[in-house]
């Protein structure tokens, strides 16, 4: 049996219905706190992640009913995971991630791998 990587969940806010997470920040907390550098790198790189799970559907923006920021569709560069919608939280409400995932992506020159193999990674355990 071969060993998956476990990926690093990122975006999981108590808001977007990751509260059974004690861990879990919240978007309140981090909205308008990134740094403003490279904001239309982070954007595109996280739009161009490979879905990792597909989940279909807009979600509106918690911030703004009136507006779609998303969806649930997990995305992955095969070490971070994250949903589709914090693009566009990023986008449009300048939320703040985490250091070391920022550090990732510029690392990478803003540019995902050619090919991600889905086959051999794992969702992390979420706490029960």
């Amino acid at each position: 049996m071969t060993t998956k990587r476990i990926l690093k969940l990122v975006g999981a806010f108590r808001e977007m219905g990751y509260d059974d997470d004690p861990a879990a920040p919240s978007l309140v907390d981090v909205r308008g706190k990134r740094n403003p550098g490279h904001k239309a790198e982070v954007v595109a790189y996280l739009r161009k992640g490979k879905a990792f799970s597909f989940s279909p559907g807009p979600l509106r923006d918690y911030f703004d009913d009136s507006q779609y920021v998303g969806s649930h569709t997990m995305r992955t560069d095969g070490t971070y995971l994250w949903p589709d919608f914090v693009a566009g939280y990023v986008e449009r409400h300048d939320v703040e991630l985490p250091a070391d995932f920022e550090r990732h992506m510029e690392a990478a020159g803003w540019r995902l791998p050619e090919a991600v193999d889905i086959a051999t990674l794992q969702h992390p355990k979420r706490p029960t």
